[in-house]
């Protein structure tokens, strides 16, 4: 561990210093270039106080995420990636880190290095220290937050920044971008990201950049304009924080101290300096996985993605630190050794229980992460919640949508409201109702750290018998504040009016909220070319409008087409049809007359009715009455089997039906409710002869060859593989049986 100790520097000394490194930066000899290594910054400090009160005692990086602190995740990612030198910048709790990297053991292909500075206070500080201790090398080096999770081939990534680099000397930095769905879960995207970028259609360079979510339009130089024929603009891109630098970015920082913010300052700037600016480039992640840990909201939609596998192999039971051993039941359900679960107990879907935690009768657990040593006694209901190592839940306790951070107790009877946090050590008292999107600390909220010990407990919140402080509020800041007020923008209306929204919308169970947001990104139309993501294409819930461009002020012809709207009519067809009660055989009528209309075929009918149908079967949060539905649905003389069974022609028509249900239950806002129930759905089709034995023959050697990730993840879950291997021994036993007769 090499810690470098900044005290109160002045700023000329620190410029001084910053400048002279730059000498040091350009050297490059021969025996640099032969043994130079990949090397990679990790910011461990987010600055920003997204989650506090736990912050207070704990450095973020070291939250626990599916029970594994969070820089693990990144490490191993990093590590697998080929990065040989890490260099993790911290400073806050920068002892606390120190003391655990020092006693982690990660590949020993990655040497890992600690540095410390009381000084900075924002990530363009860290950036200016580090560069002023030259020692950064590698071209190109990684930057990265270290509170990101990501499956993606960085490799990839480096290659498209070296090949950038070649044909254009000023490409400083690549910046990792993926396209997310607008409608539907989007659970890593933060409810306050806003992003508009604005790219070079051919070569990816990035044009604009603006994540101010109380503007609502956005202007671009006209002299941009004209140096770029193609623009495309896209509002659906979640910036993953991963970024590939040349060795130049550093000196941007050290010669222009008005940088802070990486985002909001430097690259927001430099894309929109057209004379002088550096080049920022958007690679595309592809059927990828990358996100970061932003607040207590995106840390649970995260979590939630790792335990049903969308971040594979990032999955609990791959053992990401030693001495982890999980093993993995059906419905997304993991366990370490030594757990006690009472037969009494209900243990529902994506459930994750640490070694030694104990579940007691009566008590019911869903969706639900509880690390090592906890207890769960008699008759609690725990929902959609986080219950971190050796937390005491007693009696008739419920908790929904919150955080409960290490040795919290909650005693008999309390109730714990979506969005709170509990930290470490705080005691909730007897039959307290804790009010929404509360925060307790254990530490009293001031700065003055002695004044907690003359503060009595805020007992009206936690009990008489429990001990905590309420943290205030006033903490939370708004983040947008940061831009310039004298840019010329129009302020769009925002229900965010005080700091309490703003804590509700970065916490757990912002329900209203998040509604408002899909709403809100659902009238945003998402352009349409080959490099969008597969998801967004297949999204039959996407309302488009049928516009040549999006108007932003400016004069510009984009590049963005409007999608043929056959699945969303019939999809509106079935949708309405099922709920007014009309008879399959009137709706048939309905689909074949739009059929001979719009001059469809049968495969594009079926595609467009296929999800709608399968929509109407799920009941939120019960999935044996989502089987129910779809075996009533899809049954001999089912509504929704007259419907398939008259527009199948023949084998490939049976083949789309296949491949219609899996592009459905693969979208992010059907992964909790309908993914688990895939193969029921194929199984019902099957048994009602909607499917024949060869077509799924077909559909299983189809994707053994597959290169899609998220079809190869769900063609691979335990139950599919049962029934593929039945469907496979079934017609093994047919082919024995013809044998015998000859």
């Amino acid at each position: 561990i090499v810690m470098k100790q900044s005290g109160s520097k002045d700023t000329k000394g620190k410029r001084e210093k910053s400048s002279g490194s730059s000498k040091k930066i350009s050297v490059d000899s021969e025996d640099v270039k032969r043994e130079q290594k990949l090397q990679a910054i990790l910011l461990a400090d987010s600055f920003e106080r997204n989650f506090r009160p736990i912050t207070l005692e704990s450095p973020k990086v070291l939250l626990p995420l599916v029970n594994v602190p969070m820089l693990e995740y990144t490490i191993e990612f990093l590590a697998q990636n080929g990065v040989e030198e890490l260099f993790i910048f911290c400073v806050w709790h920068a002892a606390i880190l120190q003391d655990y990297i020092s006693k982690a053991k990660w590949s020993s292909s990655i040497s890992v290095r600690c540095i410390t500075s009381t000084a900075c206070s924002s990530a363009g500080d860290a950036l200016r220290e580090l560069d002023s201790m030259a020692v950064i090398r590698s071209d190109p080096f990684i930057l990265i937050s270290g509170d990101v999770i990501s499956n993606m081939d960085l490799k990839k990534a480096i290659a498209f920044h070296k090949e950038k680099r070649k044909s254009d000397p000023n490409a400083i930095i690549t910046v990792s971008l993926k396209p997310v769905q607008s409608k539907g879960a989007a659970g890593a995207r933060p409810l306050f990201d806003d992003l508009v970028v604005a790219l070079d259609k051919g070569t990816n360079q990035l044009l604009l950049f603006d994540d101010n979510y109380h503007k609502s339009d956005v202007k671009l130089p006209i002299q941009i304009l004209k140096e770029h024929s193609g623009i495309v603009y896209r509002t659906d891109l979640l910036d993953c924080h991963v970024d590939i630098c040349s060795p130049e970015f550093m000196l941007q920082f050290s010669d222009n101290f008005d940088y802070q913010d990486i985002r909001k300052d430097f690259i927001r700037n430099e894309v929109l300096n057209w004379e002088l600016g550096m080049h920022v480039y958007g690679y595309m992640i592809q059927n990828e996985y990358a996100a970061r840990v932003h607040d207590p909201r995106t840390y649970h939609y995260i979590c939630r993605d790792i335990v049903t596998r969308w971040v594979y192999p990032i999955v609990p039971d791959s053992q990401i630190i030693p001495g982890s051993a999980y093993s993995h039941d059906k419905s997304y359900v993991y366990k370490e050794s030594n757990t006690k679960i009472s037969r009494s107990a209900i243990i529902g879907d994506s459930v994750v229980l640490g070694r030694g935690c104990e579940i007691q009768d009566g008590s019911v657990v869903n969706r639900t992460i509880i690390g090592a040593g906890c207890i769960v006694s008699k008759n609690c209901n725990i929902q959609n919640s986080h219950l971190w190592e050796g937390v005491i839940v007693e009696s008739d306790v419920k908790i929904s949508h919150s955080i409960i951070c290490n040795g919290a107790v909650i005693k008999s009877g309390a109730v714990i409201s979506r969005g709170c946090i509990i930290s470490y050590g705080v005691i909730i008292g007897e039959n307290v109702k804790l009010p929404e999107f509360t925060r307790v600390s254990i530490k009293a909220d001031t700065e003055d750290s002695s004044s907690q010990i003359i503060k009595e407990y805020d007992y009206e919140i936690v009990g008489k018998d429990g001990s905590g402080f309420a943290w205030s509020n006033e903490n939370f800041e708004d983040t947008n504040d940061d831009y310039d007020d004298d840019d010329d923008i129009s302020v769009t209306e925002y229900p965010i009016k005080s700091k309490t929204e703003i804590l509700q919308g970065h916490s757990l169970g912002s329900h209203e909220l998040e509604k408002w947001k899909r709403n809100l990104w659902s009238v945003m139309p998402i352009p349409i070319n080959e490099d969008i993501d597969s998801d967004i294409e297949n999204d039959e819930d996407l309302p488009y409008e049928s516009n040549d461009g999006i108007d932003f002020g400016i004069s510009s012809k984009l590049s963005i087409s409007p999608p043929q709207s056959t699945d969303k009519d019939l999809s509106d067809l079935i949708t309405s049809g099922f709920a007014d009660g009309h008879s399959p055989e009137n709706l048939l009528l309905e689909i074949k007359g739009y059929k001979f209309a719009h001059n469809k075929t049968y495969a594009d009918c079926l595609r467009g009715i296929l999800g709608a149908m399968l929509k109407t079967c799920v009941t939120a949060d019960n999935i044996k009455q989502t089987i129910s539905k779809v075996s009533e649905t899809f049954k001999n003389n089912g509504r929704g089997y007259i419907i398939v069974k008259c527009l199948i022609q023949d084998e490939s028509d049976e083949f789309v039906v296949i491949e219609s249900v899996e592009e459905c239950i693969l979208l992010p806002i059907n992964i909790s409710t309908l993914y688990p129930v895939f193969r029921y759905i194929i199984q019902v089709m099957y048994d009602s002869d909607l499917l024949s034995e060869a077509s799924i023959l077909k559909w299983i050697n189809s994707r053994k060859n597959s290169n899609d990730i998220m079809k190869m993840r769900l063609f691979n879950e335990q139950a599919v593989q049962e029934f593929v291997d039945w469907i496979q021994n079934d017609e093994d036993d047919d082919e024995d049986g013809d044998e015998d007769e000859d």
